[in-house]
């Protein structure tokens, strides 16, 4: 038998069924709600799977982003592994002046040194 809750209302449809035993519409609605029942069942535990499944996926998701911090840091110290080793050889060809203003010139400038320096020289000092 399904299990209903409210006992004043069970009493008055059971009242109302030996009363109108041929009444179509109560069995109807007595089946619906039995109907009703089984589905809140069967939907609270969909609920409780789902919220397991998010509970494992906002765990993996942490643990993702555990391993993307380590591996951001283990990049920040290549760079700075790599920019001691490197930065007197990078920086010998670096300059920065206050005097432009526009980005645009600034690269074409460099590129003009750049194509410069890139030809060979007649002589050259040691």
């Amino acid at each position: 038998m399904m299990a209903l809750s409210n006992t004043a209302t069970i009493a008055a449809a059971l009242e109302y069924a030996k009363e109108n035993p041929d009444y179509q519409r109560l069995q109807s609605l007595v089946k619906t709600r039995f109907d009703v029942l089984q589905n809140v069942e069967s939907f609270k535990a969909m609920a409780e799977k789902l919220d397991e499944s998010v509970k494992n996926l906002k765990a993996q998701l942490e643990k993702w982003k555990k391993e993307q911090d380590e591996l951001k840091e283990k990049i920040a110290a290549k760079h700075k592994e790599f920019w001691n080793k490197y930065s007197s050889y990078i920086q010998e060809g670096v300059w920065s002046s206050e005097d432009y203003v526009d980005d645009e010139l600034y690269y074409l400038d460099a590129c003009s040194i750049a194509y410069t320096s890139a030809r060979p020289q007649i002589s050259y000092d040691i």
